[in-house]
């Protein structure tokens, strides 16, 4: 498995999204918001991130683009569902 360490710890590979659970224990966030966009929503990857993390609230109408507005609107999502963390589930470069 291939893993980038700088300011954050990257996993990626094949399957690396199995990760998630244990990489947020790591990190101590018990309770992180899903920030994604419709698209990668449609696409069903924000239902792979809820299989690993059932409780997980998610924020999935962050434009390609984030707008300030998009980014208050999860804020206060995350203040709401009393967050401790993020996971971005976002598309890869050339999407």
């Amino acid at each position: 498995m291939a893993l980038i360490h700088y300011l954050t710890c990257i996993q990626f590979d094949h399957e690396a999204l199995n990760l998630l659970p244990q990489e947020l224990e790591l990190i101590g966030v018990t309770r992180p918001l899903l920030v994604t966009d419709p698209g990668v929503q449609a696409a069903g990857l924000s239902e792979r991130v809820q299989s690993l993390c059932p409780e997980i609230p998610v924020s999935a109408e962050t434009p390609s683009n984030p707008t300030e507005a998009a980014v208050l609107d999860a804020l206060e999502l995350y203040r709401q569902e009393g967050c401790d963390g993020l996971v971005d589930a976002g598309r890869r470069l050339g999407d």
